[in-house]
């Protein structure tokens, strides 16, 4: 699972809208230490706090939380060749995982799918 960094989002909106952290915590109803650890990642907000602080920063809870549906082609690229590489070193077995868990991570990345197809399509003709 890869790291969930709302609170470098958190410290970014805020500097950006040019507020204390402070002032956010006055809006949010939590202390100055709460907004504190979580700009520094040491925890997260409360789940239910998220409405407020993206209402608070004209955002929505995925640009909070940095959600995005769609890979950059450099990430889909990126991640095609880790599993290219493994595919061709015929660890099948491990490159199928691999492939997988990415896909799983990536549920809205059409372009990963495809590529990743396009591996499995390729990798299963050469094996005939």
């Amino acid at each position: 699972m890869d790291k969930l960094l709302i609170g470098e989002v958190i410290y970014r909106l805020r500097k950006e809208k040019g507020i204390t952290q402070e002032q956010l915590a006055n809006f949010i109803g939590v202390s100055t230490a709460a907004v504190s650890k979580w700009e520094s990642g040491n925890s997260y907000p409360d789940i239910t706090l998220l409405p407020v602080i993206a209402t608070i920063f004209n955002v929505t809870i995925d640009m909070l939380l940095n959600f995005k549906i769609e890979l950059s082609h450099e990430e889909v690229m990126k991640i095609y060749s880790e599993c290219e590489s493994i595919f061709s070193i015929n660890n099948l077995e491990k490159a199928i995982e691999v492939s997988k868990s990415y896909v799983n991570r990536h549920p809205g990345s059409y372009y990963l799918k495809s590529r990743i197809g396009f591996l499995f399509n390729l990798y299963s003709w050469k094996g005939r």
